[in-house]
């Protein structure tokens, strides 16, 4: 192969790879969100005809909704001549104005129609939220990153499965202790869905603060490794080629405390079923559960209770 389709062969392993930023001259404004144009557009429309309120009359309404269009329509005018396109032509570079825009320009007419209320602080997240997950799907190409670590855990199952065997036993033994004691399942069986969950976010966040301190050092040590590999002097990273780089390595890690959590998860569930019988739960939590699964196997009764599947998610 000659040079440029060595280049480009390089390209397409990056991006399988979920590493689209150690491309030379990937640009976020022109290979990121022009790609997601569409969607941001479709977004912004509906944003932009649904700034009306409830509360006011039909007149009012239409009113505040040709005002938004008209509004996005000047705000689009005043972009492309900025950039010396036809004043109604479609964005061909969305920047930081015309991101600005997207997510500013829909709230706008909200603050009118909801002066008192917070309407316009969700269209302002959500517009935010949206810009990010089209960072991370487009830009970051999450999608390949989880497919490239789901691959590389399956590559290494076996290496991964004696690692779990030499670790699990004492983990194990520590939580069938706490699965076996009252105020646990007083805890968590009868705990609101609420605050199950707020508790899972909180557990979850933790974790993620843990790894993330982890990240940097461990991509450092990844560039001096490749830097003394080199043949030639190797230029260092930027900032969000760092970025790219952690966060395949923060979802390697996440797939991997996922794969271990379900697991213990589905060892607690079997041996809950076995374990614990109608009157250990009742002595318990007063109840003997909402049954979702009964049987009989050699002679020994099993039972799967929603409060079983919430104690051992808990565990």
């Amino acid at each position: 192969m000659d040079r440029d389709q060595q280049i480009a062969a390089y390209e397409r392993q990056f991006e399988r790879a979920g590493l689209p930023l150690l491309i030379e001259n990937y640009s976020a404004s022109e290979d990121v969100f022009n790609r997601a144009f569409p969607i941001l557009a479709i977004v912004f429309v509906g944003e932009i005809l649904g700034s009306f309120s409830l509360r006011w009359p039909l007149w009012a309404n239409v009113l505040v909704v040709i005002g938004s269009v008209l509004l996005a329509t000047a705000v689009i005018a005043l972009l492309n001549r900025r950039r010396g396109h036809d004043a109604l032509a479609i964005p061909s570079h969305l920047g930081n104005w015309e991101l600005a825009a997207f997510v500013l320009v829909p709230v706008l007419p909200q603050i009118v129609t909801d002066f008192h209320g917070l309407d316009w602080l969700t269209t302002l997240l959500s517009n935010l939220g949206v810009l990010l997950a089209v960072l991370l799907l487009f830009g970051f190409r999450m999608v390949s990153i989880v497919i490239w670590a789901a691959r590389q855990i399956r590559d290494e199952l076996a290496s991964a499965l004696a690692l779990m065997v030499k670790a699990l036993p004492l983990l194990v033994l520590f939580a069938v202790v706490l699965f076996l004691t009252t105020e646990v399942w007083q805890t968590f069986a009868e705990m609101r869905d609420e605050s199950l969950t707020a508790v899972a976010v909180v557990i979850s966040v933790v974790v993620l603060l843990f790894i993330g301190g982890q990240i940097p050092r461990e991509v450092k040590d990844i560039e001096a490794s490749v830097a003394d590999r080199a043949t030639t002097p190797a230029p260092p990273l930027r900032l969000v080629q760092r970025v790219n780089v952690g966060l395949v390595l923060m979802t390697t890690y996440v797939l991997q405390i996922l794969l271990v959590t379900a697991a213990i998860f589905g060892f607690f569930v079997l041996f809950g079923m076995v374990a614990i019988g109608p009157s250990t739960m009742d002595a318990w939590i007063q109840t003997t559960g909402h049954e979702l699964y009964s049987a009989t196997i050699f002679g020994a009764p099993v039972r799967l209770t929603w409060e079983l599947v919430r104690v051992a998610l808990a565990i």
